[in-house]
């Protein structure tokens, strides 16, 4: 037990028994009861939650691009409280979504397919490549 009962010890105890219960200790002002397949939710490989705390910690993470990304934030603020929330929340809703995403993409292979001799005449004018200022939009981006 340490001599001096500071703010700082009490709050490194209540963490400690806060992540013994299940709850997710992802930074000291952001401490909730974050469902595992939210947390370790990942998009082509990159852990979308992880990823996003790791740029608004101090030391950063992720690749360097340029000086601009040594630009690190000071300390935690309120807006990074509520962007985190509004993240774990959409996530929570896609995770959420799934069971009917897969009963629907079961229905739709199930389902009989058109042939191509279904379908109507492409016109011939849709059969070729934009041009003028179209094409290079197009191209551009």
């Amino acid at each position: 037990m340490p001599e001096r009962l500071t703010e700082s010890v009490v709050e490194q105890v209540a963490l400690a028994w806060l992540e013994s219960l299940g709850y997710a200790v992802l930074f000291g002002p952001v401490t909730a009861p974050v469902e595992p397949g939210v947390y370790e939710f990942e998009v082509s490989g990159l852990k979308v939650v992880q990823s996003w705390l790791k740029y608004r910690m101090k030391r950063g993470g992720g690749r360097k691009s340029s000086p601009l990304d040594d630009i690190r934030p000071e300390h935690w603020t309120g807006d990074f409280t509520t962007e985190l929330l509004e993240l774990l929340w959409v996530l929570e809703a896609t995770l959420g979504e799934y069971p009917a995403q897969a009963r629907l993409l079961s229905a739709v292979t199930k389902g009989g397919c058109f042939r191509a001799d279904e379908l109507p005449e492409v016109p011939g004018y849709m059969r070729k490549p934009p041009s003028g200022r179209a094409a290079s939009l197009a191209l551009d981006g």
